[in-house]
C-alpha cells in the first residue's frame, strides 16, 4: 500500500499564496527548487522547472527583491540573485532572509502533514 503525506504541497501553496498573493505557480516551483539547490544558475533552473529559458529569468526575477538591478514586478524578495562567480554574464539564486523563514514553516508543514493511504 502506497503512502503519501497528505496536504503539504497543497498548505505550502495556500501559506505562499496568502503572503504573496501574486505568486504564481511557476513562482512556486522554482521558490521550492531554489531553496533545495543553492546556487542554482537560470539554466539550470529552466532544465529542472522544466520551463523555457526565458520563463526561468523571469520567474526569478519576480522572486527577487525591488532595487536590485534587473528584478521584475511583484518584487517577492523571496530569492536572492548574484553574478555568477564562474561565468560573470549569469546569475545564481539563493534564497533570501525571507524565503529562509517561510522554507521553516513549509518544513513544518511537511513535518506535520498526516500520512494517507493512496488508492490501488
Amino acid at each position: 500500500m502506497l503512502v503519501r503525506r497528505r496536504n503539504s504541497f497543497l498548505d505550502a501553496t495556500l501559506y505562499l499564496r496568502s503572503l504573496h498573493p501574486e505568486i504564481t505557480l511557476n513562482g512556486i516551483t522554482a521558490f521550492l527548487y531554489i531553496a533545495e539547490n543553492p546556487g542554482i544558475n537560470i539554466v539550470e533552473l529552466s532544465k529542472i522547472c522544466g520551463f523555457n529559458m526565458p520563463t526561468a529569468s523571469r520567474v526569478a526575477r519576480a522572486l527577487g527583491p525591488e532595487g536590485v538591478e534587473g528584478s521584475l514586478p511583484p518584487y517577492l524578495g523571496l530569492v536572492d540573485v548574484f553574478l555568477n562567480p564562474d561565468d560573470p554574464r549569469g546569475r545564481v539564486l539563493s534564497i533570501s532572509d525571507h524565503g529562509r523563514e517561510i522554507c521553516s514553516k513549509l518544513d513544518t508543514f511537511i513535518q506535520q502533514a498526516s500520512p494517507i493511504a493512496a488508492r490501488p
